[in-house]
């Protein structure tokens, strides 16, 4: 019995602060299939632009020292936090045009990563490991620190905490049309959870679910369905004082967001088909495409793949701590209600934010082959006095 779609809190529509950031990455071959997968990355940068029409809001800094909070953080910062975990040292970065260089060389690996969970809650990301198992940096991965701003005194003396929410259209990405080698076909048993509106998520209009004898000959597919963007939560600390958090810290929490839909759909209204997120292997079209044609390449043993079970279990379209799907409810990504997400104008909370191509979601398969993807994370901060 497949679980059904559960949603988190409503969300509280508020722009007054927005973090922007625009990665585009490009997928030159595809996962799972005994060579690596790689992108090139043709543009980043990362900024905030504020209305300001509101007495407060959020600011964010690269370091979380004083002076650096404002509204932007230079992209070469950013940049280079992602170069030293990719294995560069500072010795290497020794000014901007070497960061700009090496970013423009970097090649990123599909790769996939199994979080810890303490009491349905995923806490922290595990190593990164590519298809043969060992350890990969090969993914984007930065810090950013952010706190509460005030941006100018109306008089009230009432108590502010910041609450912060993200974009749903969180990865953006380009639409091609694949021949597949092998037509595939969902087995006679296959069911869909969302036939006949089944879960609590009804389809938009033009949308239709797959179903057990459908059959893929080709497809156009959105590469940003590949993708997985996550942040780790660490603990709340005075504004500026960095060194309140130290290399051995573990994150209070954390969330994996992807793009797209958990179960198989078809847009015939964009001729646009998403295979789904994590999902067993007989309907997970990356896995089971593998399988069938291409494991036959690896070497003369012809192995095959599959998700293993621990991955499934707390990854998989069927667990509560599943992979979460941006919407209007399950984008609150700094909540105050949450005793360990209080955040005053007097300090600030460290966040590391990765973002990687999934291995076993289903649409990371060769489709997305040539298939740029651009991360583009906007943050807003909802007014609201205690």
């Amino acid at each position: 019995m497949r679980k059904k779609y559960i949603f988190g809190k409503k969300l509280y529509i508020s722009l007054l602060t927005m973090l922007v950031v625009l990665i585009t990455t490009v997928a030159t071959t595809f996962a799972w299939v005994g060579v690596f997968a790689n992108s090139t990355f043709d543009q980043f940068e990362i900024t905030i632009k504020s209305t300001r029409l509101d007495e407060y809001g959020l600011e964010i800094s690269a370091t979380g020292e004083r002076g650096t909070f404002s509204n932007y953080i230079n992209s070469i910062d950013i940049k280079r936090q992602i170069l030293i975990n990719w294995g560069y040292t500072p010795q290497e970065l020794i000014n901007d045009e070497r960061i700009e260089m090496y970013f423009r060389n970097l090649e990123m690996e599909q790769c996939t990563t199994l979080p810890s969970v303490n009491n349905n809650q995923l806490i922290s990301l595990g190593d990164f490991r590519n298809m043969y198992g060992d350890i990969t940096t090969h993914l984007f991965k930065f810090d950013i620190y952010i706190s509460a701003a005030k941006y100018y005194d109306s008089g009230n003396s009432s108590n502010y905490n910041l609450e912060a929410y993200i974009n749903k259209d969180i990865m953006v990405g380009t639409k091609k049309n694949r021949d597949l080698f092998k037509p595939y076909t969902y087995p006679n048993n296959y069911i869909s959870p969302y036939a006949n509106n089944l879960g609590s998520v009804s389809l938009p209009e033009g949308y239709k679910f797959l179903k057990a004898g459908d059959t893929i000959n080709n497809a156009t597919l959105d590469s940003s369905t590949a993708t997985r963007v996550a942040f780790e939560k660490y603990k709340v600390v005075d504004k500026y004082d960095v060194n309140a958090y130290s290399e051995s810290d573990k994150p209070v929490s954390a969330v994996i967001y992807q793009q797209g839909y958990d179960y198989p759909v078809y847009d015939s209204i964009n001729d646009i088909y998403d295979f789904g997120g994590i999902l067993p292997d007989d309907i997970n079209l990356a896995t089971a495409y593998f399988n069938s044609i291409d494991s036959r390449y690896l070497s003369d043993n012809y192995k095959t793949i599959s998700i293993p079970d621990e991955m499934y279990a707390i990854r998989g379209v069927e667990s509560v701590t599943k992979d979460v799907i941006i919407t209007d409810e399950t984008n609150c990504l700094i909540d105050y209600s949450n005793p360990n997400e209080i955040i005053s104008l007097s300090q600030m909370m460290k966040m590391t934010i990765y973002f990687w191509f999934e291995g076993w979601d289903a649409d990371c398969f060769k489709a997305i082959a040539g298939s740029p993807v651009t991360l583009n994370i906007d943050l807003s901060a909802k007014n609201d006095t205690n």
